[in-house]
């Protein structure tokens, strides 16, 4: 696990150095925009915004609206080597984080005084944090992080905050499928469709279908989908990931969870439960219908032929001497 980590660090670090300074600036620009338009964002009267090394998304923008706004802005110090030794230190204004000395990771760091000598606040101590704008290496959809592996917010975040919020740039967002993609499906797919996607997916991965060799392996797979289409069915679960590009936690935690939601989960006109076998009802009843519609016109026919060749065979064949001239 820690050499993967390490692996990702690398991949990411490099993918990062390969963007030019105006893509950071414009990513930058675009991660601002979407943060504060959060309803989170304005509904936070107090909150934490990292202060960006070089190749992270800069907070520039994230600060002078939150300053702007009138919202108590606290900033985070490291104040030694241990994962506890980390602070958020308030700031009064742009001006003032300018004036903040850069460490060794050039990083702009508050002093423990403000310039008039008072102490600066200490949003861990008081708990007073609605928003945490979180940094990090990396992350995926569902709301993991990989940071740098000192611990620092992983401990400062286990105190009590209302909202955290992953901050980062595009090659920093990794590691997990878009659920729209593990589908098959487009963002815009409506409900039906999502549910045949679906109905297909599960279908082919279910475990009654696999052979032993990659039993395992479809196991796997049918989890993903099914926690995506029990996100992406419910529509405010839908509205959540397609704002937050993230799936709440309530996710399967193995195959057992998700092939009961498969069977209790989903309604349909048809069945009330979505298994292997309703899924092969809700194909073959169609394909009935269809056979039905299609016999009912052919049996039309077959019996008013009947009829006229009956009628026709009486006038000609049983009664031949009515017809002589």
């Amino acid at each position: 696990m820690a050499s993967a980590k390490k692996e990702l660090r690398r991949q990411v670090a490099a993918a990062l150095r390969a963007q030019d300074g105006a893509e950071l600036e414009r990513q930058s620009r675009r991660v601002a925009e979407r943060v504060c338009a959060l309803p989170e964002f304005a509904a936070a009267r107090s909150l934490s915004v990292y202060l960006a090394m070089p190749r992270e998304a800069a907070t520039e923008e994230l600060l002078a609206a939150a300053f702007a706004a009138d919202r108590k802005v606290f900033v985070p110090k490291i104040t030694g080597r241990g994962a506890e030794d980390m602070c958020m230190l308030h700031a009064r204004s742009l001006e003032d984080v300018a004036a903040f000395p850069k460490d060794n990771w050039e990083i702009p760091d508050p002093p423990l005084l403000h310039a008039d000598g008072s102490s600066r606040d200490d949003a861990l101590e008081t708990l007073e944090l609605e928003l945490v704008l979180l940094p990090g290496v990396a992350f995926d959809r569902a709301g993991g992080r990989l940071g740098h592996g000192k611990g620092y917010y992983a401990m400062a975040v286990a105190k009590r905050v209302a909202f955290l919020l992953c901050v980062c740039l595009l090659a920093a967002a990794t590691a997990a499928q878009d659920l729209y993609e593990l589908l098959g499906v487009s963002a815009s797919a409506s409900p039906a469709q999502m549910k045949k996607a679906y109905r297909k997916l599960s279908l082919k991965y279910h475990p009654d279908k696999q052979t032993v060799e990659n039993g395992a392996e479809a196991r796997e797979k049918f989890v993903k989908i099914t926690n995506a289409y029990r996100v992406l069915s419910d529509p405010a679960r839908r509205e959540k990931y397609d704002v937050y590009g993230i799936a709440d936690e309530q996710g399967f935690k193995n195959f057992d969870e998700a092939l009961r939601f498969s069977h209790e989960g989903v309604e349909d006109s048809l069945v009330n439960w979505l298994g292997l076998v309703a899924i092969l009802a809700v194909g073959i009843v169609p394909i009935l219908i269809m056979q039905r519609n299609r016999t009912k016109p052919l049996k039309k026919r077959r019996e008013t032929f009947k009829k006229d060749f009956t009628t026709t065979r009486r006038e000609y064949v049983d009664n031949p001497f009515d017809h002589e001239d």
